[in-house]
């Protein structure tokens, strides 16, 4: 975000005091040795936790391992739901009696996260069951609980779905939302295969197929009438469930196809598909946003409440802006981030991005790695947080953490950051980092941030540290891409942590907050709601459309730049924070510009939105 320099100087100011006060809570949500919910055995060691996921409320639910059960290895598996304020909820145990048919849960304990949660605290989880009447034929099952007692039957193994004949064989862990009552999106094998086949969402009592091998693709009937069919869904490779809408039973997803026109080119993509849409969010050889043509795609779209996917692409011919980070919605797309771009802090260009998180203002974070930086791989790496405004010119505030930067505390530099940074609706940003040349070495070398737009950067968690009397030995935090209910940084900025100690005791899953400074003077009035669209991009002739939407009363103005920011047309002065004009591709002395890249930005006294346009003759 562009801002002009009294409002620099203000917000600096705010920054600062509200640094010093930054303040963070640590609450204990389980930890070894406390006694079960139900009293039969205790909670364990660090390896029998398994990673928790966090909600709104500050709820954690996670699967684990209990010690000294009454029945050992035939009881000790658990799922739980912890609240910061202690109460701890036995949702589902090995050994309890199904909700559904005879038999009972089996060992659910596993080195993935099999779960998800909702803001309301309902747990989604895949989990063996053991005893059935169909024995292996139907020994694995999909729930969800939100009290004990109370569970959803979502898919089992050995069910006929709806509109196929083949049975249910493997269900691959689940994403949930938080609509009343919630939905739930899944993969699933189907007969002998043991390779995801389709997705599928459950809510109300109706299962219903969303995407399947085979399908034709959204524009199959475009063009020459044929251009493929789903052929291997992105589970298969990365492990992401399907990004499931927080506000709609609608799934975001990348699938590789078979059968297409032009192979390599236009045999990947990203869709949103529902009971009743299938469509493309962006294909292999259709235009990307700010110019190019989408070839791959770099992973898993993540999804917001507003139906705006956020994803990595890269494309052909590989140009200089060989991968681009891009926001995309039915009828529009942004460009973020793209390769070849400048860092915030004039050390180095772009050259490799990782895919982003999304908030459900279009906020993004990625990590990004540059090159030609003044010490080559020893500060190549940084995490980067925008929007649309990135690709203008990256202001330093974008830049979260850079490599070879002190981290707040002292002690080190950055090394290295985890790949999965996560974003909030306040615009707060978690990761992990690890780091060298600290005073422990090896025991004080990895550690996990908050980044806070008044606060700044604030540690959280770092190897050596002392909670309760006992010294951090390691930990686990979920700080990811949320997909959908797998959240590890929470609306109130609190992150929840697996800790193991060097001390025996007191292992467990532990809830970090960073407090709001409360007396921070007000910040500045900001256009919250400002955005800006434009189309067609690209573009060959005639004219584009802007419209945009801001504060009213509060003036903007709308310009066009070159791709080096120098100013090409004033399209209007002080206009209402609420309009739309045309741009005829032409220049300040009404001539036509030539092909390239532009820049079609809005800009009111505090805040700025860009969107990058190509031209073409």
């Amino acid at each position: 975000m562009l801002i002009p320099c009294a409002a620099v100087q203000l917000i600096l100011a705010l920054v600062t005091t509200a640094r010093a006060a930054a303040t963070v809570t640590v609450t204990p949500l389980a930890r070894q040795g406390d006694a079960a919910p139900d009293a039969n055995g205790s909670f364990s060691t660090y390896f029998q936790y398994g990673d928790p996921v966090l909600n709104d409320a500050g709820e954690a639910a996670f699967m684990g391992r209990f010690a000294s059960t009454a029945g050992g290895s035939a009881d000790d598996d658990y799922l739980v739901r912890a609240r910061r304020d202690g109460l701890r909820l036995l949702l589902a145990r090995q050994g309890q009696a199904l909700p559904d048919v005879s038999g009972t849960f089996g060992g659910m304990f596993a080195a993935t996260r099999q779960h998800a949660m909702n803001d309301s605290g309902r747990v989604a989880f895949v989990t063996p069951r053991s005893g059935t009447p169909g024995g292996t034929s139907d020994n694995s099952a999909l729930y969800s609980v939100l009290d004990p007692g109370a569970f959803w039957v979502h898919a089992r193994r050995g069910d006929t779905p709806p509109f196929t004949a083949t049975t249910f064989n493997g269900l691959f862990p689940p994403t949930i939302n938080d609509q009343p009552p919630s939905a739930v999106a899944f993969f699933t094998s189907h007969g002998g295969s043991a390779a995801p086949v389709t997705v599928y969402t459950s809510r109300l009592g109706l299962l219903s197929p969303i995407a399947w091998l085979s399908r034709p693709a959204p524009d199959a009937t475009d063009g020459d009438g044929i251009n493929g069919a789903l052929s291997i869904f992105s589970f298969a490779g990365t492990g992401d469930p399907p990004a499931l809408r927080e506000t709609a039973s609608e799934i975001a997803f990348y699938a590789h196809l078979s059968g297409t026109t032009n192979a390599s080119i236009d045999d990947d993509g990203v869709f949103r598909a529902s009971p009743d849409v299938f469509v493309d969010i962006a294909r292999g050889d259709q235009p990307a946003p700010g110019g190019g043509t989408y070839q791959e795609f770099g992973g898993s779209p993540t999804y917001n409440a507003n139906g705006i996917a956020a994803f990595l692409a890269h494309l052909k011919p590989v140009p200089a802006t060989g991968s681009i980070i891009a926001l995309d919605w039915p009828g529009g797309g942004d460009l973020v981030a793209y390769s070849s771009q400048p860092s915030a802090d004039g050390n180095g260009t772009i050259s490799s991005l990782w895919p982003p998180s999304v908030n459900g203002h279009e906020a993004v974070v990625f990590p990004v790695r540059f090159t030609g930086t003044a010490l080559g791989a020893l500060d190549d790496d940084a995490i980067y947080k925008g929007d649309s405004t990135l690709l203008v010119v990256p202001e330093i505030e974008d830049q979260i953490a850079r490599e070879n930067q002190s981290p707040p505390e002292g002690g080190g530099v950055f090394a290295s950051f985890g790949l999965s940074p996560a974003i909030n609706d306040a615009g707060q940003v978690a990761f992990t980092a690890n780091l060298r040349s600290t005073p422990g070495g090896t025991s004080d070398d990895r550690a996990l941030y908050l980044w806070d737009p008044l606060q700044g950067l604030v540690k959280l968690l770092r190897e050596g540290d002392v909670i309760d009397g006992r010294t951090v030995l390691q930990f686990s935090a979920l700080v990811t891409r949320d997909f959908g209910g797998l959240r590890g940084l929470n609306e109130a900025g609190e992150v929840v942590a697996r800790i193991q100690f060097v001390q025996p005791g007191g292992d467990g899953v532990y809830l970090f907050r960073l407090e709001p400074v409360l007396s921070a003077p007000p910040p500045l009035p900001v256009d919250a709601m400002l955005s800006l669209s434009v189309g067609p991009n690209p573009i060959g002739a005639g004219a584009i459309r802007l419209r945009w939407s801001g504060t009213r009363g509060a003036p903007v103005r709308a310009l066009v730049l070159d791709a080096a920011g120098r100013k090409v047309r004033l399209l209007a002065e002080r206009v209402d924070g609420d309009g739309s004009l045309e741009w005829r591709l032409d220049d300040d002395a009404r001539q036509p510009v030539a092909a390239g890249i532009y820049i079609v930005l809005i800009e009111s006294a505090h805040e700025r939105r860009a969107r990058r346009i190509a031209v073409v003759r």
